[in-house]
């Protein structure tokens, strides 16, 4: 469209004064050209052929010429000759068509070595009389706006790298029409970008999807602040991922506002997260399974976990004792060494394991051994992490035990001195009835008639049994009494020597006495030779009338992991029913006058096995023999 040079009212005058028709050409020519003069950027109008009608300073300054000096003068006289040609055309086509049109060229303006962009626009003019007149440029330096531009077109392309490497993102409208869509996004919403922008979020995914972003993007509109939700929506293939979505308003070309949503894949995330939930669930049960009171707490002595056990403890439920100090829950004489302790752990590192007596807020006393250590949560966050122990009613027991245990102590030894007193002073008599009774055997049976010399048989053999009674109740009592003295000792040659002593006592017997190699203890050996004696004294007191096979050896560990030893025969054996006599002092599992003794050998042999912290047990029936195995506590 043609510019019209029309009549301007000067400064100052009113409106109603002079209508702008009624100014005379010499006014209005004398408004433009202050007008041009006025003008920054170089201003030329020329007339239809093309000659220089009217310039403003500001071109004359780019020309390096006075503007007065170049009137009349046409294109080829004022630029080079490419340039004229452009601006030729340019004028003539504006003519033609009253549409403007623009001209860029690169050029060093006057004075300077820098080359410049100028951007020249060319408008038609015609006259008051609606003729065409001529034509109007106005040049421009461009260069910074070029400059500009190329560097937001640079931004541009950062961004869309930027938004393609982070993942899916999109811009939206008010309308909620995407304006840009990262590859990422593209195919999450599963159509190419080309397609994709434009579309709403109702036009690409299924209405819930589309709903939760449209809330999403429509909150952040309304608030002008940053918002996140998290959505599952389908990436490629159909798989299901977990998306944070966070939409942020910003103001985008020609001022019109847009929301930024990212796309963050947490799928992974909230996988370990729920793995992590769940072992913690895991975790706190098994927790709160254990019987003692667990706790953990912060440097500041602020209770951070606790299982049921210690809200059991302290009579408290949970919500009630977490964040709480410990002066909420104990009495106020025991929180500075609670706190000295705690402080240690965390200065040190180290273990700390105390047994105290203490007092809940609710009054009560309970002595408790206290295991503390330092250990550092997921955050990096140092804790002091702790076991209580109930030991009250262990301590009482254990007081109980020991009274129990002295007085048991004290009877056993009064016992003890009465059967040493008493059958030390039972030898003697014993021993002189023996004597007697013999010296009558020999000398004077002949004297004494067939029922008289039977009744001195008795009394000589009922001495002679007493007197060996009471040499085994001494030996009995002498086997607690003592200190006990571990040495190493090769049992297999122990036992081989007793064998041979007994083998000698026996002659005429078919007897096989099998020993192993290499059996070796710690045991105290005067101890050992007692129990090795009875034992085997048994084995072929019981194998009597038949073949004997005894055997001696180990025979692998017990369930608390101690070593196995056996005395092994084929002999009457017994009933098991009757197995928790064998052990006792004058107890008896056969006839006496099949199988004499005093009824102390197996009572010896377990008081000598549990000196020495061990323990004997039997294994027999009736006719296939009997197994005594033993330990010696090591």
């Amino acid at each position: 469209m043609a510019l019209r040079v029309a009549p301007v009212l000067p400064r100052g005058d009113p409106p109603t004064l002079a209508p702008a028709a009624e100014l005379g050409l010499t006014d209005a020519r004398l408004l433009v050209e202050t007008l041009l003069v006025a003008a920054s950027d170089p201003v030329w109008v020329s007339d239809t052929c093309g000659h220089l009608v009217l310039a403003n300073e500001a071109f004359g300054a780019a020309l390096g010429r006075p503007a007065g000096a170049l009137r009349g003068l046409t294109p080829e006289d004022l630029f080079s000759p490419s340039l004229a040609t452009r601006v030729r055309r340019a004028q003539e086509l504006v003519m033609q068509t009253e549409a403007p049109f623009r001209v860029q060229e690169f050029l060093y303006p006057v004075g300077s070595v820098e080359r410049r962009l100028f951007e020249t626009c060319f408008r038609s003019i015609r006259g008051p009389d609606g003729k065409l007149w001529g034509t109007v440029a106005v040049t421009r330096d461009v260069t910074h706006d070029r400059l500009c531009d190329q560097e937001l077109l640079g931004a541009r392309d950062f961004l869309f790298a930027l938004v393609n490497a982070a993942g899916p993102g999109w811009t939206a409208n008010r309308d909620h029409r995407l304006t840009l869509v990262s590859r990422a996004a593209a195919e999450v919403f599963g159509h190419p970008p080309s397609i994709v922008i434009g579309k709403t979020p109702a036009q690409l995914l299924p209405d819930e999807e589309a709903e939760t972003i449209v809330s999403l993007q429509e909150e952040a509109f309304r608030t002008g602040r940053e918002v996140a939700r998290e959505l599952d929506l389908r990436g490629p293939g159909g798989r299901a991922i977990s998306f944070l979505i966070r939409a942020f308003p910003y103001v985008g070309p020609a001022s019109e506002p847009l929301v930024v949503s990212l796309c963050t894949d947490v799928t992974e995330i909230r996988r370990l997260g729920r793995g992590l939930a769940a072992a913690g669930d895991f975790l706190s049960g098994i927790l709160n399974a254990i019987p003692d009171p667990v706790f953990a707490k912060d440097r500041e002595h602020r209770w951070v976990f606790v299982n049921d056990a210690m809200c059991a403890f302290v009579g408290r439920e949970r919500d009630q004792l977490l964040a709480q100090p410990d002066t909420e829950l104990f009495g106020a004489s025991q929180v500075p060494g609670i706190h000295e302790r705690d402080d240690e752990v965390f200065r040190t590192g180290s273990e700390s394991l105390v047994e105290e007596d203490l007092t809940v807020r609710a009054g009560e006393t309970k002595r408790v051994v206290v295991s503390k250590s330092l250990h550092v949560d997921p955050e990096g966050r140092p804790l002091v992490v702790g076991v209580i122990r109930d030991v009250t009613k262990t301590r009482s027991d254990e007081a109980a035990l020991r009274r129990a245990n002295r007085r048991l102590e004290a009877a056993n030894a009064e016992l003890e001195a009465f059967v040493f007193a008493a059958s030390h002073d039972l030898v003697a008599p014993l021993r002189r009835i023996e004597s007697f009774s013999e010296f009558l055997l020999e000398g004077y049976l002949d004297r004494l008639e067939l029922d008289g010399q039977e009744l001195l048989r008795r009394i000589w053999s009922t001495a002679r049994s007493g007197e060996q009674l009471t040499e085994d109740l001494l030996t009995l009592s002498r086997a607690t009494r003592g200190e006990l003295l571990r040495e190493r000792i090769d049992l297999s040659a122990l036992a081989r020597e007793l064998a041979d002593g007994l083998l000698e006592d026996s002659p005429g017997r078919a007897v096989e006495i099998d020993v192993a190699d290499g059996v070796v203890v710690d045991a105290d050996r005067r101890l050992l030779r007692l129990c090795l004696e009875n034992l085997l004294g048994n084995a072929l007191k019981f194998t009597r009338g038949r073949e004997a096979r005894i055997e001696v050896g180990e025979d692998g560990r017990d369930v608390e992991g101690e070593r196995v030893y056996i005395v092994r025969d084929n002999g009457v054996g017994f009933d098991m029913a009757f197995a928790d006599r064998l052990f006792g002092v004058f107890q008896r599992l056969h006839r006496a006058e099949d199988y004499p003794g005093s009824g102390i050998g197996l009572a010896l042999v377990q008081r000598i096995v549990h000196r020495h912290g061990g323990r004997v047990w039997a294994e027999s029936a009736v006719g296939q023999g009997t197994t005594i195995r033993f330990t010696l506590g090591v």
